[in-house]
C-alpha cells in the first residue's frame, strides 16, 4: 500500500530504490520485489533510462508512472479543479502516453545528461525516437533543447514534441496534439 501511495505521488518521476529503501526502513531487494509485484499486475510502469548497454540499463535511474490515472487521482484524494491544473496537466499527459506506449509494447527509456532531459525514447530495431511531453499551449524552443541535443548526440533526425494543441513541423521536430498522438501512433 505505501509503494502503491508512493507511485501516485511520484508518477513520472525518478525512482530511487536506495532512497526509497532509506526512506521506509525496507531493504533494497524487499523494495525492488514489490515494484516488480506491481508493475507484474499492470499497476505502475517502471521505465528505465537510456543507455546504449542492456547490463548498466538496470542499473540505472527509473521513472515511475502509476498506470491508472483514475486510481491516482482517487489515492491523492484530487478534485477536478486540481486535476486540471497547469501543475498535474503534464504530469497526466505524460504518464497517459507512457502508459499508452507501455500497453503497445513498445521498448521505452528515458533520458538525461547535464541540464538536459527527454521524457521517453521508443525505441525499436530499426528506429529511436525520442519524445517529448509539453501539454501546453505555449511551447518555446528552449522546452525542446534535450530533444534537440539527444537528436544530435544519437543521430534520430529529430523528435516529437506532444503538446495541448499545437500543431506544426520545424527543425525536424513534429509538434503533436495528444489526442491526434494517441490516433496515429
Amino acid at each position: 500500500q505505501t509503494l502503491l501511495i508512493y507511485s501516485a505521488q511520484k508518477t513520472a518521476s525518478t525512482l530511487s530504490y536506495d532512497s526509497l529503501s532509506k526512506d521506509t526502513g525496507a531493504r533494497i531487494e524487499t523494495i525492488r520485489n514489490y515494484f516488480l509485484y506491481l508493475t507484474s499486475s499492470f499497476m505502475v510502469n517502471i521505465v528505465n533510462k537510456f543507455r546504449k548497454s542492456e547490463i548498466s540499463k538496470f542499473r540505472s535511474k527509473k521513472k515511475i508512472y502509476l498506470a491508472d490515472l483514475g486510481l491516482r487521482n482517487s489515492i491523492l484524494k484530487l478534485d477536478k479543479r486540481t486535476i486540471l491544473s497547469e501543475q498535474y496537466k503534464g504530469v497526466n499527459a505524460e504518464t497517459l502516453v507512457v502508459n499508452f506506449l507501455t500497453s503497445e509494447r513498445r521498448e521505452l527509456s528515458f533520458w538525461q545528461k547535464d541540464d538536459y532531459e527527454v521524457d521517453v525514447i521508443v525505441k525499436d530495431l530499426n528506429y529511436i525516437v525520442p519524445l517529448e511531453v509539453k501539454f501546453r499551449k505555449d511551447i518555446k524552443r528552449e522546452d525542446v533543447q534535450g530533444l534537440i541535443k539527444f537528436s544530435q548526440l544519437y543521430k534520430t533526425g529529430g523528435g516529437i514534441v506532444i503538446t495541448e494543441s499545437k500543431i506544426d513541423f520545424q527543425d525536424n521536430i513534429v509538434y503533436i496534439p495528444l489526442w491526434l498522438f494517441l490516433l496515429i501512433f
